[in-house]
């Protein structure tokens, strides 16, 4: 029994091991990618500052167009890759979409409820979802959140999603700390 015993433990030992170099491998490609954030954090606090003070913006109706467009095109490749499996988009389509998105976000408002309606601004937050990396969505959280508190961006299926990815995405290194994982992800959406 004690030699099980012991190839239990040296077994666990390198369990524990390759869990620990798992997540040191995710937090250090968290870093390698932080640096290819499209937007700075003082971009960031902007847009958070922004849609915080609810200061009075002019509602974008071309904005809102090509963001539901963009969307659009995104549900067209999902009802298409349904049907034929490498419908998905290309890294050129993806590439194309990210580089719009983050000139739209050193640009303009957060697109929120008051610039580009309620259906602008969840197809925004379903663009983020598809389109950044899960560092810059995270990044991106006090901005959601503060449009969230002031009624800005609608708690639906969209936000929900978004949510649940990163909890799923921060649950996914069991025992470890996710690199710049917010507090405030637990407690955005209402319990039920």
């Amino acid at each position: 029994m004690d030699a099980n015993f012991r190839k239990i433990a040296r077994r666990a030992k390198q369990d524990a091991l390759i869990v620990f170099v798992f997540g040191a491998i995710l937090c250090l490609a968290n870093l390698a990618t932080a640096q290819n954030v499209c937007v700075s954090p003082e971009r960031i606090q902007a847009l958070k500052t922004d849609i915080a003070s609810q200061k009075p913006v002019t509602e974008n109706s071309a904005l809102r167009t090509e963001i539901l467009q963009m969307k659009a095109d995104l549900a067209a490749l999902s009802a298409q890759d349904s049907r034929d499996k490498s419908a998905a988009p290309s890294p050129e389509q993806t590439q194309k979409a990210v580089e719009r998105m983050c000139s739209i976000l050193k640009s303009e408002p957060w697109p929120a409820k008051s610039t580009v309606g309620e259906d602008g601004a969840s197809a925004w937050i379903r663009l983020v979802k598809t389109y950044f990396s899960p560092q810059l969505q995270v990044a991106l959280l006090p901005v959601i959140s503060a449009g969230v508190d002031k009624d800005q961006i609608k708690k639906d299926a969209e936000l929900a999603s978004l949510i649940d990815r990163l909890r799923f995405l921060k649950s996914a290194i069991t025992g470890m700390v996710f690199c710049g994982m917010p507090p405030a992800l637990n407690t955005r959406l209402p319990p039920g």
